[in-house]
C-alpha cells in the first residue's frame, strides 16, 4: 500500500561536523564529508504540514544522526525526536516522513 501524500512547510535549521562550507551544499549530497563521517542535526518548525488527513501544523521535529560517508550514499544512522504535543497519529507520520518511509528527502538516506 503507498503512503498517503505529503508536504510540510516552515522553518529548517541545521548543523554538521563538517569544515565550513558543507560541501554537500554544492555537491548535491555527492561529496564525501571534509573530516570522514559526518554528524549532524537537522531541526525543523513546522508551520503547515499534512500526511494524508494528518495534520502537523505547528509541530516541532529534530534528527540528529551520522552519515558514514557522503549524504547521498545513505546508510545514515539517526535518531528523531518529535514534539512533545503531538499526538500518536501525528508522532507517526512525522516518523514516516522523517525516517524516508514516506518518500521524498530523506527516502535515499536509506540504501
Amino acid at each position: 500500500m503507498a503512503n498517503p501524500d505529503w508536504n510540510a512547510s516552515g522553518e529548517y535549521f541545521e548543523t554538521c561536523t563538517c569544515n565550513y562550507l558543507c560541501p554537500c551544499l554544492s555537491s548535491n549530497l555527492t561529496a564525501p564529508p571534509t573530516k570522514g563521517d559526518c554528524a549532524f542535526a537537522f531541526a525543523f518548525r513546522v508551520d503547515r504540514g499534512h500526511f494524508g488527513d494528518v495534520v502537523f501544523d505547528g509541530l516541532c521535529f529534530a534528527l540528529a544522526g551520522v552519515a558514514p560517508g557522503p549524504m547521498g550514499a545513505g546508510n545514515w544512522r539517526v535518531g528523531l525526536i518529535v514534539d512533545e504535543q503531538a499526538n500518536a497519529a501525528q508522532e507517526q507520520a512525522i516518523t514516516a516522513i522523517a525516517s524516508g518511509q514516506a518518500g521524498g528527502p530523506w527516502h535515499h538516506s536509506r540504501r
